[in-house]
């Protein structure tokens, strides 16, 4: 399972969530959860670049665990009856 010094949830039809940092944000991994079919778009906060778009069917999930380094922090943004983990390192 994932370990992370920090997690941030985000909850359903949530729109440009952000996690700052005032240095690098380090991302161990992500867990997407959904009660219907949608997506979850993680991007760089700034909105410049996505990083990553998961698609989860009705009751289902996804797991990504491929740590990566978001230099400006990140933007969540789920659809209705989805929610999403960040687990993360300290934001400072």
């Amino acid at each position: 399972m994932l370990v992370a010094s920090n997690y941030t949830r985000v909850g359903a039809s949530a729109t440009d969530t952000l996690i700052e940092s005032g240095s690098s944000l380090t991302v161990y991994g992500i867990v997407v959860q959904s009660t219907s079919a949608g997506q979850a778009v993680i991007a760089e906060r700034d909105g410049s670049t996505i990083i990553l778009e998961l698609s989860v069917g009705t009751n289902g999930s996804a797991v990504m665990n491929i740590p990566f380094t978001a230099p400006r922090g990140l933007a969540i943004t789920t659809a209705s009856g989805m929610s999403c983990t960040i687990f993360h390192s300290n934001v400072t």
